[in-house]
Order: C-alpha cells, then structure tokens, then sequence
C-alpha cells in the first residue's frame, strides 16, 4: 500500500487523502442461511452529514478477487480508480472507473445525501467484444458503447440511455426505484435491431418505436416496428398490452404483412397454471408476395384457449377456418 495524506487540511476541518494505491485486494463471500428481508413500503432514505469535509485526489486498486460461494472462478476486477469530494451532504466532483474483463465503466457527477437524494450522474459503459467467439458472427470484437445519464433524484430517476457499435437504441424516461411498485415511463427506440447481430440477416426490426408506462400493479406497453428475415417476410407489427406479475392481455395486435393483414387479441395467465386464449382475422394475405411459386389470396378466422395445470394440457379450437385459394 503506497498513500500520501494532507494532514494540514485537519486545520481547515477537511480530510485530504492525495494518494492511495492498493496493489491486490481478496474478497471471500459466504452462502448466508437467512432470507432476506422483504419490504412493502418505499425505501427511506436516511440523511447523512458528514462532520468534516473529505478531498479523495486518487484511490488506485489495481486488482480485486470476489470469491462468490461454490466453486466456481472468482470474479476478477481491474484499475479501480476513484477521486472525490464531500462537504456536509453533498459528494461533488467524483469518479469512479473500473474494469472487468473486455468491460470497462465509469461514473460521475454529484449527489446530495438528503431529501430525495437530487443528484447528475453520468455513466459510460465500453465493451470490447459483447459476442463470444461460438455465436453466429462472434469472430473479431463486436464492440459496444453505452452512455447513461440519470438526473433529478434517486426517488425520483429521469433516465437516458443510448448504446451505439454493435447495438444501436435509445432510451428515454422516468423511474421510481425506491417504490416497491417499481413505476416507470419509459420509451425505447432503434433503427435497426437484429441477429446476427452485423448482418442482422436472419431477423431485422427496423423503427422500432416501445413504450412502458404503469406499475408492477399493470405495465402499459406499446410496440410498434417492421420485422423481416431470411424466413420472414418484411412485416409490420403493431401491439398494446397490458402485464404485470400474474397475467398478460394483448387487447390489439396487428400484422401487415403479404398485402394483407392479421389482427388479434391474446390473453396469458400464470397465477394457477397456465392459461391462455386468442382470437385472429386474416384478410386478404397473398403469399405470391414472399414465395413466387405459390399464387392465391386467403382469408381466415381462429378462436383458441388452453391451458396447463399440473402437467396436463388442454385444447379448445372452437374455430379455425381458412378459406381462399392456393395454387403452387
């Protein structure tokens, strides 16, 4: 351990640590038999004013090991920097980097440790390769890049994320992540999202547009984005649904696809079993469009439900008629 201290600044009431630098730290995690405790309230957070000022000029850990319980590696953590400064509540001027892996992160800002916690903090994500050489494409570095700011307060979290490199999105809103509802606003959007992820040649979504409002009571989604593939035909979905932790309603899905369209309703249910039902309208899809060797024009209607309890599965198909022509 190398450190250099200020103790001139005591005068001053203010702790000034110029430098410390750490060559190697162990950590060891231990499987605990009690379960943690659950809260149903919001998270209160305590105010905290610091009895004298601190100045951080350089913190360097060049390397930490995090044995996790099994037997499995320990997790290894690289060039752990920090600089920081704190007066009575207030942590100004800090950043905080380090790298794992191909992954590195950084972060800064400031905070206030009272109230809601306002605080301005930016985070930057980089990884060098977000592919393993095995998957489709996977050979060289797909590289990534992730910004995300997070402003007003921790009670309150406006959020803005945007990945470019191999990824290319933006994510916009706002979250509450101290309610134990956990309710957000959020909007994502991409021009271009697929796999493999270079090529994007067995599936591409493009002017994808999603929307997430609501609670762990009921999420409101929306979707809206066009899909085609090497199997896919350039298609153009547009859904609404509603979730949450025990079932799923997609009150409106449409499909534009083949010069026609699919529109339909689903319902999902896994609170006792699992049960569903749908219904679908199918107008006027030409497949000649997709395959050239096969000519015709099909309407249809379908009515399901099911459902899954113990193992055992049921069927009900009270409709599904399909009816045009088809030659090929």
């Amino acid at each position: 351990v190398d450190t250099a201290w200020s103790l001139s600044c005591l005068l001053d009431k203010e702790f000034c640590l110029d430098r410390v630098v750490i060559d190697s730290v162990d950590v060891q995690t231990f499987a605990s038999d009690t379960p943690p405790q659950q809260s149903t309230g919001p998270v209160e957070l305590p105010e905290i004013t610091l009895p004298i000022g601190a100045k951080i000029s350089e913190v360097l850990i060049n390397r930490v090991s995090i044995q996790l319980p099994g037997d499995a590696p320990p997790h290894v953590v690289q060039d752990i920097q920090l600089s920081a400064e704190a007066h009575n509540n207030v942590v100004d001027n800090s950043t905080l980097s380090a790298r794992y892996d191909t992954y590195t992160a950084s972060v800064s800002g400031n905070i206030e440790l009272t109230g809601d916690y306002p605080l301005d903090l930016d985070i930057a994500l980089t990884a060098e390769d977000i592919l393993p050489n095995e998957l489709p494409e996977g050979d060289g570095d797909q590289s990534a890049n992730v910004a995300i700011a997070l402003n007003q307060s921790l009670k309150n979290l406006a959020v803005g994320v945007e990945a470019q490199g191999s990824v290319s999105a933006t994510l916009t809103g706002s979250v509450k992540p101290l309610d134990p509802k956990i309710p957000v606003n959020l909007q994502l959007s991409s021009p271009s999202l697929g796999w493999p992820l270079l090529s994007q040649s067995i599936v591409s979504a493009s002017n994808t547009a999603l929307t997430i409002d609501g609670s762990l009571d009921d999420y409101n989604i929306t979707l809206l984005t066009r899909v085609q593939g090497e199997q896919i035909p350039l298609t153009t979905l547009q859904l609404s649904a509603i979730a949450n932790t025990e079932r799923a309603s997609l009150p409106a899905v449409s499909i534009d696809t083949l010069d026609g369209s699919a529109l339909g309703n689903a319902n999902v249910s896994w609170s006792d079993g699992v049960s569903w039902d749908t219904n679908w309208t199918i107008e006027d899809i030409n497949p000649e469009v997709y395959r050239p060797d096969l000519k015709g024009m099909l309407d249809g209607k379908i009515q399901a439900s099911g459902s899954v309890v113990d193992g055992n599965w049921s069927l009900d198909l009270p409709k599904a008629a399909i009816d045009g022509q088809l030659q090929g």
